[in-house]
């Protein structure tokens, strides 16, 4: 459940970097943090044990 909630925050991250990278506030490479999460994310709940 922990996993799911950790990419649906990181989803909501890729948002609104996405807004702040519109308006030519930030680089594009702030879009490599929340992917990094995003793939961790993603990683834990495929390898995790199921209890």
């Amino acid at each position: 459940m922990m996993t799911v909630f950790a990419l649906v925050a990181e989803l909501l991250a890729v948002a609104v970097t996405g807004g702040v990278v519109a308006l030519v506030r930030l680089r594009r490479w702030w879009f490599a943090i929340p992917v990094v999460l995003i793939l961790t994310a993603i990683a834990r709940m495929v390898f995790s044990p199921v209890a």
